[in-house]
C-alpha cells in the first residue's frame, strides 16, 4: 500500500510516562530525558502486522469480473457515455442493461436523443417514444399532432394541449426524471426537505452524524440534535477519532518576544490541540508535541488493524523547526500514539506478502520484514537508475531507466531468478511486457512466453502478433478476441459501478465488429 506522507522509522525510544512539554519526553525506566522531536526519537513501536491487515492489502489488489459481447460493426459509433452507445443508423446500445434498445422496426426513426438528458427519445413521423435510460423499457408514447406541443428538458418533459383561441396552450402533463429514473409528480412532491441528514455526504461515525462548517460543527445522534461546537481561535483543521470525538488543531502566530512552539517560513507559532468529548459535550486543551498531517479512522474502505492511522511530523527541540521526516502510526481514543519504526529509515511503500511477511520500500532499498518489524532480508539496489516493481509472491523486478535492462530477484533469499531481459512497457502497475532476444514475455510475478511480438494498448490491454492473426489480451493475460489487422479503435467509458471498453475492428473474415468489454469492480491498480 502506498503510504501517505507520514513516518520516519528510526531507533525506537519508549515512553513510560506523559509528555510534560514540547521540549522533553520521559523515556526508559530511569526517566532519562530525550528531546522529543529529534530525528532519532519515536513513540512506542506499532507492529506492522497489526496495522496492515489482509483486508487493507486487498484494497490495493485488482478485483473485478469481465462481461463481454460482440456485435456487428457495420455502423460506426456516433456517441457514447457511461450508460449508452449510439450508432450512425440510430440504434442504441445500453451498457447498463447489456442490450440494444427495442426501438420500433415498422416506423422510420427520424431523430434520436440520448445526450445531456435523463431519458432516451426517438422521433418518428407520428410519435415521440420515451425510453428508460437504464433499463431500455418503453415508458411513454407521445402523439405528434396539431393539438399537442412538447418541451423536452434535461430532467422533465412538459406536455401542452391546445384548448382553443382563448385558452391557447395549457400545461397538460409533466414527466419527471431524476438519476436517469422516471419519477411521478407525487413522488417529487413527497421528497422530504428535512431528510438532509440522510445525504451520503454527511459524515457518520457510529451513532453520530456531523454537519461541518468552516468554524463549527453540529453533531446529531440517532438523527436528533445532540451538540454544537465552535472551534477555538486559530483553528487550522480538525480530525475525528474512532469513537467520534473531535481533535482540532490550532495555530496562533506570535511576536518575536512571545513564547512559541515551532517556526515555519520565518514566522513563529503556538501549536494547540483541543479534544472535544462527545459524551461530556465539552472540549479540553491537550498536549501533543507533534504536527499532525492526517488522522484516518478505521472504516470499511480503510480497514486498518488499529482504531485510526496517523501521519505526523515532529518539532526539533533545539531549532523548533518542523523535522522534514514524515511518520506514520496509530492513535487511539485516548490519544495514545504508536509509531511504525524500522532501523533502515523512512517508509515509502509496503507490500503485504502474507500474515507474517512484508516488503517495505525505503530510500536505501527494499526490505523483507516480519510482522514485528524485524528485518529478515534486504535488496539494496541503485534506485537512482533502476525502478523496482514488487509482487506479492516475493518477486522483485528491477529495470534500468535508460537501457531498460531487467533483472528479477526473490527478495526472500536475494537470489537472481531471471536476467537478460529488456523492459518494454507496463500494461498495468505490476503487469509488464518483456523481451529477450526475439522472444516476448508477459510478467505478473510469473514469466509467460508469448506467441509473438507484443505491445501495449489502451485498456489496459496488450496485443500479440502471431503467424495467423493478432490476439488482444486483457491485463491479466486472458484472450479477448482475434483480429485480422492491428487497426483497432477503442473507446472507454466510466461509471461508479463499472468500466466499459469498446473495441472496433475487423475479424478474421474481414467483417467489422464491436467488442464490448464490461469490467465490474476495480480495474486499475489502486494506490
Amino acid at each position: 500500500m502506498k503510504l501517505k506522507k507520514g513516518g520516519n522509522f528510526n531507533e525506537k525510544i519508549y515512553s513510560c510516562s506523559s509528555v510534560t512539554s514540547f521540549s522533553f519526553l520521559l523515556i526508559g525506566c530511569g526517566c532519562q530525558k530525550e528531546p522529543i522531536g529529534s530525528a532519532n526519537s519515536s513513540y512506542p513501536k506499532q507492529n506492522i502486522g497489526e496495522f496492515f491487515t489482509e483486508e487493507l492489502a486487498a484494497m490495493r489488489e485488482l478485483s473485478y469480473t469481465l462481461e463481454s459481447k460482440t456485435i456487428d460493426g457495420d455502423h460506426p459509433i456516433r456517441y457514447s457515455n457511461e450508460y449508452v452507445m449510439a450508432f450512425a443508423n440510430r440504434e442504441l446500445y445500453s451498457f447498463y442493461s447489456d442490450k440494444k434498445f427495442p426501438f420500433p422496426t415498422d416506423e422510420k426513426i427520424n431523430l434520436l436523443f440520448a445526450d445531456d438528458v435523463q431519458y432516451v427519445r426517438i422521433t418518428t413521423d407520428t410519435k415521440h417514444y420515451i425510453y428508460h435510460y437504464l433499463t431500455t423499457e418503453l415508458l411513454y408514447t407521445l402523439e405528434i399532432s396539431a393539438n399537442y406541443m412538447y418541451d423536452f428538458d434535461e430532467y422533465d418533459i412538459s406536455v401542452y394541449k391546445y384548448k382553443g383561441v382563448e385558452e391557447d396552450w395549457v400545461l397538460d402533463k409533466v414527466y419527471l426524471f431524476r438519476d436517469y429514473e422516471p419519477i411521478s409528480e407525487e413522488k417529487e412532491d413527497a421528497l422530504d426537505p428535512l431528510a438532509v441528514l440522510d445525504n451520503p455526504w454527511i459524515r457518520q461515525i457510529k451513532d453520530y452524524k456531523y454537519l461541518e462548517d468552516a468554524n463549527d460543527v453540529t453533531i446529531f445522534k440517532n438523527n436528533k440534535f445532540y451538540a454544537h461546537y465552535y472551534f477555538e481561535a486559530g483553528y487550522l483543521r480538525h480530525f475525528y477519532l474512532e469513537n467520534g470525538n473531535i481533535l482540532s488543531m490550532h495555530r496562533i502566530e506570535t511576536s518575536a518576544l512571545e513564547p512559541y512552539d515551532y517556526t515555519q517560513g520565518g514566522k513563529n507559532y503556538r501549536l494547540l490541540y483541543y479534544l472535544y468529548d462527545l459524551g461530556k459535550k465539552e472540549a479540553k486543551l491537550v498536549n501533543l508535541p507533534i504536527y499532525i498531517d492526517y488522522i484516518q479512522i478505521k472504516t470499511e474502505f480503510e480497514p486498518f488493524g488499529v482504531p485510526a492511522a496517523i501521519g505526523f511530523r515532529t518539532i526539533d527541540p533545539n531549532t523548533k523547526a518542523l523535522v522534514n521526516v514524515n511518520r506514520i502510526g496509530s492513535i487511539d481514543n485516548k490519544l495514545n500514539i504508536k509509531e511504525i519504526t524500522f532501523p533502515f529509515g523512512q517508509v515509502e511503500d509496503v507490500m503485504r506478502l502474507n500474515e507474517k511477511e512484508f516488503v517495505v520500500t525505503a530510500k536505501s532499498g527494499l526490505y523483507l520484514v516480519n510482522h514485528k518489524n524485524e528485518v529478515l532480508n534486504s535488496l539494496i539496489y541503485d534506485n537512482e537508475n533502476y525502478e523496482a516493481i514488487v509482487y506479492n509472491n516475493g518477486s522483485v523486478l528491477l529495470y534500468e531507466d535508460y537501457l531498460r535492462s531487467v533483472n528479477i530477484y526473490n527478495i526472500k533469499d536475494g537470489s537472481l531468478i531471471h536476467k537478460g531481459y529488456t523492459f518494454l512497457d507496463r500494461i498495468n502497475h505490476n503487469q509488464v511486457l518483456l523481451k529477450k532476444g526475439e522472444d516476448y514475455y508477459y510478467f505478473n510475478g510469473t514469466l509467460t512466453k508469448l506467441k509473438g511480438k507484443a505491445r501495449t494498448m489502451n485498456g489496459p490491454c496488450f496485443i500479440v502478433e502471431t503467424e495467423e492473426c493478432y490476439e488482444v489480451h486483457y491485463q491479466d493475460g486472458s484472450l479477448l478476441f482475434k483480429v485480422k489487422t492491428d487497426e483497432i479503435v477503442e473507446i472507454s467509458e466510466y461509471s461508479d459501478e463499472y468500466t466499459v471498453r469498446v473495441f472496433t475492428y475487423k475479424d478474421l473474415e474481414g467483417n467489422m465488429k464491436h467488442y464490448i468489454l464490461k469490467i465490474v469492480g476495480r480495474e486499475l491498480f489502486f494506490m
